[in-house]
């Protein structure tokens, strides 16, 4: 593929959709920008249909940690988030919603609503 190919291609972001469960993060490709990852990288790329991360903390409801899109990037696709923004901005976006999942770089983030907040009892 041409350089002049990949600007076209750039246009549009990479999605990325973000399920929330009760104990997890799970991550997944949007079928367009699978296909044109496959199509710029071809072999190159090592696509997978999900990854799922537990969650860490309460605050992993509501928003992702920024230093954990590289290696969910590199899982999903095979190659770097650099590498990845040859077609374009990488955005995380809600399945249902479609809103973009807001990144927090620090641990200073919204609290969880107590209605969702882990259980603190023990069994």
């Amino acid at each position: 593929m041409s350089t002049a190919e990949a600007l076209d291609l750039a246009r549009e972001p990479i999605v990325v959709f973000r399920s929330v469960s009760g104990n997890g993060q799970t991550f997944a490709l949007e079928s367009s920008s699978k296909a044109r990852v496959r199509e710029y990288f071809g072999h190159r790329a090592h696509l997978h249909p999900r990854v799922s991360i537990a969650h860490e903390t309460a605050a992993d409801y509501d928003s992702m940690r920024e230093d954990l899109v590289p290696q969910i990037i590199h899982l999903l696709t095979g190659v770097s988030r650099e590498q990845l923004e040859v077609l374009g901005e990488v955005v995380f976006r809600d399945p249902v919603t479609e809103h973009e999942v807001p990144l927090r770089f620090d641990d200073e983030s919204p609290k969880l609503p107590a209605a969702y907040a882990p259980s603190t009892k023990h069994r």
